[in-house]
């Protein structure tokens, strides 16, 4: 649960970092996980103005960890430890939330992890982070399991905070009368819509969708009950998404949408000089599906949900390309950059100039996820290679060429494949990769090739010392590790195709 694009935390108010040297990020991430492990945080978008800051919970992924009050704290000093300046109000981020925690966080600490105790100071007076008190606090920490504390400090003894209408009882059946009301008006236009939708029918209408979509600030038309699908503009869209369906969302990922609207929402007007209409579209971009571009991807997955994971598979393996001013163009940058080493003859870290997510085929994907559940320790390595001098992949297409002797292609269309492996191989046949990727790209050869960073099953590793210790994977292991130059040079070798796939392309 590290976070690497953010080590230690010290600011012109004082360092945030723990007793344990965790930077607030880390431990945001940690205690973010306590409610929900497929969670993680990502660096801030790079800007040159510095302004942006962390969001806070959509209303799907509102858990009790993240409406308090501590981890909204250790978020926003997260963001001012990547030198950005701009603070989001408590207000603001716990808009989502039914039930709020002041001064307290709702779960137990994570093991091995300690909580500042900045990250209580109370928030709702001035509605913000304050920075200087933080930077100024010193009482003592929450310390997890498996720390030996030297003092503890006790959180408050506050409760959970339910959100409060202030209106009388009056006012509240009056509410219920009119929303009862409301709801019967809309249940007949509902099944009027219906009808007339009948004359074409879709073949996904999202109502399957396994999350609540944020819904846009959109001012819909008089009388309608949501807005209409901006592809077909005939039938009404669900939960204020772009589109009516599946049918129409694959039209707007092929097609696009009108070049002058928005390129999130689809329906105001870009701001000139900028792809979206204003700062809530740019900041709901940051995060948004690598499809449709339309709706927030779900978690860790670079897509939003049944709709657009369908259209991707009939078109599987596909690439996506990730924008510069989105997460995961971040999350890659950032850790191609943590695991580049200086070492001599392999230059300074070259800037990347495009990024793309690949998806891949389910008959591909299941053998991997059941080999990983099986053996266990999943991680991220480098793998370089090169394309065929006639393929134009990830220069003016993201189609693969489809020739047997361009390696590259080869490797997105199935994977990769012992069976290809050279029987010269310094740790004998096997998928060689490595941690490092200033070794990974020595393989790119002029420029004539790609990176790929690959997720790898290790389970068991086997670590050796030197070259041609051993020449096949020993039993009771599972991977073999050579952990060159303390790492600079690292070699990781695995020994069956099930361990490896491949997840990020990055040309350079």
């Amino acid at each position: 649960m590290n976070t690497p694009w953010v080590q230690s935390c010290s600011t012109k108010w004082g360092d945030f970092s723990n007793s344990l040297g965790q930077s607030p990020c880390s431990v945001a991430l940690a205690l973010g996980q306590m409610c929900d492990t497929s969670w993680t945080l990502y660096p801030l978008p790079p800007s040159a103005k510095r302004s942006g800051h962390y969001t806070g919970p959509p209303e799907e992924e509102a858990t009790s960890c993240r409406c308090s009050t501590v981890l909204y704290s250790l978020l926003s000093a997260c963001g001012l430890c990547q030198n950005y300046a701009e603070l989001i109000s408590w207000s603001h981020y716990s808009t989502n939330c039914s039930t709020v925690f002041l001064s307290r966080f709702p779960e137990r600490i994570p093991s091995k992890y300690s909580v500042p105790g900045w990250a209580y100071l109370d928030v709702t007076g001035r509605d913000k982070f304050d920075p200087s008190k933080a930077g100024a606090f010193k009482g003592s920490e929450s310390l997890g399991p498996g720390i030996q504390p030297s003092s503890t400090r006790t959180p408050p003894p506050s409760t959970a905070v339910p959100r409060k209408s202030g209106l009388s009882p009056g006012a509240i059946i009056g509410i219920i009368a009119a929303f009862v009301l409301a709801a019967l008006v809309a249940g007949l236009r509902i099944r009027w819509v219906r009808r007339r939708a009948r004359t074409r029918p879709s073949t996904d209408n999202n109502h399957s969708h396994s999350r609540k979509q944020d819904s846009l600030h959109l001012n819909c038309l008089p009388g309608h009950l949501e807005p209409t699908c901006v592809v077909c503009k005939a039938q009404f869209t669900y939960h204020n998404n772009a589109t009516c369906g599946m049918e129409c969302t694959e039209i707007l990922w092929e097609n696009g949408g009108n070049p002058g609207m928005c390129d999130y929402c689809h329906r105001k007007p870009k701001r000139p000089g900028y792809g979206r209409c204003g700062p809530f579209c740019e900041e709901k971009a940051y995060v948004a599906c690598l499809l449709c571009k339309a709706r927030p991807k779900h978690g860790v997955s670079d897509l939003c949900g049944d709709a657009c994971t369908r259209i991707a598979m009939k078109s599987a393996p596909l690439l996506l390309e990730a924008p510069q001013d989105h997460e995961t163009y971040a999350m890659v940058e950032a850790n191609f950059q943590q695991a580049w080493h200086s070492v001599p003859g392999h230059g300074p870290c070259p800037p990347i100039r495009s990024v793309y997510s690949i998806i891949e085929d389910e008959d591909l994907r299941q053998p991997y996820l059941a080999y990983k559940e099986r053996v266990g320790n999943e991680q991220f390595r480098y793998h370089g290679t090169v394309r065929r001098s006639q393929c134009t992949l990830g220069v003016s297409t993201t189609a693969l060429c489809g020739s047997a002797q361009c390696p590259l292609c080869n490797i997105l269309e199935s994977s990769f494949k012992v069976s290809l492996a050279k029987t010269t191989g310094a740790f004998g046949p096997g998928v060689y990769t490595s941690s490092a990727s200033n070794k990974a790209y020595t393989y790119i050869k002029d420029g004539n090739g790609a990176l790929i960073l690959a997720k790898v099953v290790l389970g068991n590793i086997k670590l050796v010392s030197d070259w041609e210790e051993v020449k096949f994977c020993p039993p009771g292991y599972n991977s073999v590790v050579f952990d060159r130059m303390s790492g600079k040079l690292n070699e990781t070798i695995v020994y069956t195709d099930d361990a490896i796939r491949p997840a990020f392309l990055i040309f350079f």
